[in-house]
């Protein structure tokens, strides 16, 4: 029961992306140039290490909050929806997402101090990585389209009503995890210019994904609370 809620979701989230694939992509336009040009300007290796995740996360809380506002709205207007990222929904969910980043970078520390102390655990650090990242971050998801749908919702109550959903949680960020690396490895793949344009679209388009079924994941959870 609890694993087929997760196939519901993301049945019901590739249904709404082929049903509304145009409104999606104007939406993700302004996005991806802003993306485009921002990471074609940057040259030095200082402007590559601090600026680029900062415009990273800053796209992706844009793209983030105007998704999962489209996956329950079809009656906004595009630009509306293009800009409801923009202020302090926006900020809020940027807010978010280092704080994410900052959980993982966590673990990723403790995993390597771990391997370090523990033989039989090296070579293993990415794996260990990646299943407690999304253990533990998955738990924290609902925080994402609550901000983005303007509901009120915090870290500790999204931690406590995803209790008894949690191999559904783990399931939903672990797929949607696994979503999101598609474009590393493209980029990996194909490393040439206009691969990388390419894989960017991409990218944003498997986060668009990825952002609808945790929205209609939050929706089908907070409707029992």
């Amino acid at each position: 029961m609890k694993v087929a809620l997760a196939i519901q979701v993301f049945r019901s989230s590739g249904e709404k992306i082929y049903q509304d694939f145009l409104p999606c992509c104007l939406i993700l336009a302004f996005p991806y140039l802003v993306l485009v040009v921002g990471l074609s300007i940057m040259q030095s290796a200082v402007e590559l290490a601090y600026i680029e995740p900062i415009l990273r996360c800053t796209v992706l809380s844009i793209v983030g909050v105007a998704t999962m506002r489209l996956s329950v709205s079809d009656r906004q207007p595009l630009m509306t929806l293009v800009f409801s990222g923009v202020g302090v929904r926006g900020l809020r969910f940027f807010i978010f997402v280092v704080v994410v980043c900052l959980v993982v970078l966590i673990f990723k520390g403790l995993i390597d101090l771990s391997t370090e102390l523990l033989v039989f655990f090296r070579g293993s650090e990415l794996l260990l990585t990646l299943l407690f990242s999304i253990f533990v971050v998955s738990r924290f998801l609902l925080i994402f389209p609550a901000v983005a749908l303007d509901r009120e919702l915090t870290l500790i109550r999204s931690f406590r009503i995803t209790r008894p959903h949690y191999l559904s949680i783990f399931v939903v960020g672990m797929t949607v995890g696994l979503i999101c690396l598609i474009p590393i490895g493209l980029s990996h793949a194909f490393p040439s210019l206009v691969a990388s344009v390419v894989t960017e679209a991409i990218g944003l388009i498997c986060f668009s994904y990825g952002c609808i079924a945790v929205s209609y994941l939050y929706l089908a959870i907070s409707r029992k609370f």
